[in-house]
């Protein structure tokens, strides 16, 4: 019987932890080669922190299939933030972004529901998608036995031509695919 309710705790401490953590899709290194089966997205991903935080916080932009068959989460970064992902091929939408602590805990998500951003795009394969350049903000603030932590977008630009200079030049593996904006600017 011991056996049993051990197993059932260790059931449902597993459970808790795989809901409520954040995973972030894997980037591409720069000797990446070209898959012409693959499809591509880049762009910058910056986390700006207030100097005064001793925790990680961490931020994510997810892109989902329309038919929500795959999703790719893109963390925002303090150092590298030019970041790409390889992807199927196929119609994508920025659904959300993620909020989370140093060790992956989920602790919010803002959806994005209209707007340029919120647009569905189209993947093909052989070619790369230019995103945008993001920035959010994550800070922590303590006053007394409270600590409260806050995430923020502050901006998304569109520097494509910089941007795309930059992806050729990190990623000379890749520098033959054709490169498109993921969203028109407005």
């Amino acid at each position: 019987m011991n056996s049993s309710i051990l197993r059932i705790a260790f059931i449902v401490l597993l459970l808790q932890f795989a809901v409520g953590c954040v995973s972030f899709s894997n980037t591409l290194l720069p000797e990446t080669k070209a898959d012409p089966e693959s499809a591509y997205l880049y762009g910058n991903f910056y986390l700006d922190f207030n100097v005064n935080s001793t925790s990680h916080l961490r931020m994510g932009a997810v892109f989902e299939a329309v038919d929500a068959s795959k999703k790719y989460s893109i963390e925002f970064e303090r150092s590298q933030t030019l970041v790409a992902v390889a992807v199927e091929p196929g119609n994508y939408v920025l659904t959300k972004m993620v909020f989370a602590t140093w060790d992956y805990e989920l602790s919010g998500e803002e959806p994005f529901t209209d707007g340029p951003l919120a647009r569905p795009f189209l993947v093909e394969p052989g070619k790369a998608y230019y995103l945008a350049d993001f920035a959010g903000f994550a800070y922590t603030t303590s006053t007394g036995t409270s600590v409260k932590q806050s995430w923020r977008l502050k901006s998304v630009k569109d520097n494509y031509g910089k941007t795309t200079a930059e992806f050729h030049e990190t990623y000379p593996g890749l520098r033959q695919l054709e490169t498109k904006r993921a969203f028109t600017p407005e």
